[in-house]
């Protein structure tokens, strides 16, 4: 993820939420009998487990998915080795996962300073800008009002053009010239 923990962490969460919504999928549509349903939630968890380093069980995952398309059936699908691949990926994440910050209130950031490297950020389209949102967020975002939740939506959808202006609303609204 080069770098970028918050991006990362997003990704465990959305994994924690989403793979066991596909395993369950997955063992509907073994029930039903529906093979293209079950390559495609194959295919999900393969990707959802690859883009967050469990390995195993994206490799397990895309190679039931291959043999299940090849062979037409769903004879080459093991759930069971697939969920106790997903459970040991689940516990190895949360084990990862990085601590809570002992002291909220030192960690407190300047507002104003933050909005100001956040749009220096904006201007040179840098990637860091989804770290220095999420931060400002964080410890700021409720008290920031209706600009900033424009202004995080278009940094989480890499909108630079559309972040930059609604920076500029909020810090004009914030810092009156």
């Amino acid at each position: 993820m080069g770098g970028r923990q918050a991006l990362y962490e997003r990704l465990i969460k959305s994994f924690t939420l989403d793979a066991p919504a596909e395993m369950e999928a997955l063992h509907r549509h073994l029930r039903q009998a529906s093979v293209p349903d079950a390559v495609r939630a194959l295919h999900t968890l393969r990707g959802l487990a690859g883009a967050v380093g469990a390995n195993a069980l994206a490799a397990l995952a895309g190679a039931q998915e291959s043999a299940t398309r090849r062979e037409g059936d769903l004879a080459p699908v093991d759930v069971e080795a697939l969920q106790r691949l997903l459970d040991q990926s689940l516990a190895a994440l949360v084990q990862t996962a990085p601590p809570a910050p002992a002291n909220a209130a030192a960690q407190e950031l300047d507002p104003l300073e933050a909005l100001r490297r956040l749009r220096q950020l904006l201007v040179e389209r840098n990637m860091r800008s989804v770290t220095a949102c999420e931060q400002l967020a964080a410890h700021q975002g409720a008290s920031l009002g209706p600009e900033f939740a424009s202004l995080n939506t278009a940094v989480g959808r890499l909108d630079f053009g559309k972040a930059l202006k609604a920076c500029d609303q909020l810090l004009d609204r914030l810092n009156p010239r």
